[in-house]
């Protein structure tokens, strides 16, 4: 069987399956991380690779949806039509992406293959995020230790960015962000959190860079906008380090993405006993669940969501953030012992993923007696089973 992950590698489903059969690769599994892209490209490009590309050129093959783009090959689409099965890296994501407006211009293929499409939420690695022995902080702790010693220490931390920075000392709420700064992402909403954070009295960490020269451009103008404010720390680059520092330092960390497939920025800021306040939407929505929302096992309720890509959508839910951390501390900390104490390794998904292989394999033995593809599935368990 044959895992393949974005466009980058999603040609190789129709290799498999027309020009390279003799391969006798089997079942194909596409995993796709964000649709939005889709390795579009020229039938030539094709034929360099030794490929006939007009041959693809086909409206039930890897032709683009777009009706602008008639001449245009589309290497994600190609993944999608060939594979056997396609899931994405959140559930809510894979609903998502088959509603009108909302696939990238994919959304009528991704309907019409459907049947075969599903959701793993990610994962991460818990042993590089692990506040009890990360060598990038200051100060470890545990989900286990007390909340008076997950706090001081979050507060150690914190000193340490004070003077590093030179950020005004008892300052209080902490908030951040560690981001790409795309449009995706939501960079206009994150500035109406840096504004809003700071007219409370508070301080925020924005550690992200930008593939987009305008956005780049704006967010190192805003800082200089700022400069005579030492609250506001933006970073406009890459750093691997610092990210770790600022998810142990902060209390509260923004995610208003217009979308997100799954996010990791708060599956690691919950590790870190960092409180989310995320937009409901895609793997956010599958991970981070509103303390006030009584729809889902209080167990659960670990952050702050909002519905609507707005200023006002964001700034309610920060509102609400501060408030509870302010007037109400008791709750504010068990709001914190569920964070810290969610369960984002790879272990769950690492089972449904075995699923889906059999599940695939068990098509393909069906009509192939040689079972190949199902003995590495076996063998993928078994090295998972070392491995925990």
């Amino acid at each position: 069987m044959l895992h393949l992950h974005e466009w980058h590698t999603a040609l190789c489903a129709p290799l498999v399956k027309t020009a390279l059969k003799e391969l006798q690769i089997g079942s194909v599994l596409l995993t796709i991380h964000n649709l939005e892209y889709q390795g579009r490209c020229a039938p030539w490009d094709l034929d360099a690779i030794g490929l006939k590309g007009k041959d693809y050129l086909k409206p039930h093959l890897l032709q683009d949806d777009d009706p602008a783009l008639p001449n245009t090959l589309n290497l994600l689409k190609g993944g999608i039509v060939f594979a056997d099965a396609v899931n994405t890296v959140s559930p809510t994501y894979a609903r998502e992406i088959i509603v009108p407006g909302r696939g990238f211009g994919l959304d009528k293929t991704l309907m019409k293959q459907k049947k075969k499409l599903s959701g793993i939420l990610n994962g991460i690695d818990q042993k590089l995020w692990n506040p009890e022995t990360d060598p990038l902080i200051k100060t470890h702790y545990s989900s286990n230790d007390s909340l008076v010693k997950i706090q001081l220490a979050k507060g150690q931390n914190r000193a340490d960015l004070e003077k590093r920075f030179n950020i005004p000392a008892n300052k209080q709420p902490w908030v951040g962000c560690v981001t790409r700064i795309v449009p995706q992402k939501g960079p206009e909403l994150l500035e109406e959190a840096i504004h809003y954070t700071l007219s409370q009295g508070g301080v925020f960490t924005l550690l992200g860079s930008s593939p987009i020269p305008e956005l780049q451009r704006h967010f190192e103008e805003l800082k200089e906008k700022y400069i005579n404010r030492p609250e506001l720390v933006i970073e406009c680059n890459y750093d691997e380090a610092l990210a770790h520092k600022i998810y142990t330092s902060l209390d509260f960390v923004v995610i208003p993405s217009h979308f997100e497939p799954c996010g990791l920025a708060q599956l690691i800021a919950m590790r870190y006993g960092t409180i989310p306040i995320a937009r409901a939407t895609g793997g956010l929505k599958d991970t981070v669940f509103d303390c006030n929302d009584h729809t889902v096992p209080a167990s659960k309720r670990n952050g702050f969501s909002f519905e609507k890509a707005t200023s006002a959508g964001i700034i309610e839910a920060l509102k609400r953030a501060f408030e509870l951390q302010k007037n109400d501390p008791a709750t504010f900390q068990s709001l914190l012992r569920r964070a810290i104490q969610s369960d984002f390794s790879w272990k769950k998904p690492a089972q449904q993923y075995m699923k889906l292989y059999q599940k695939i394999a068990g098509r393909e033995s069906s009509s192939n007696t040689g079972g190949s593809s199902l003995g590495q599935v076996i063998n993928f368990r078994e090295m998972y089973k070392q491995e925990t």
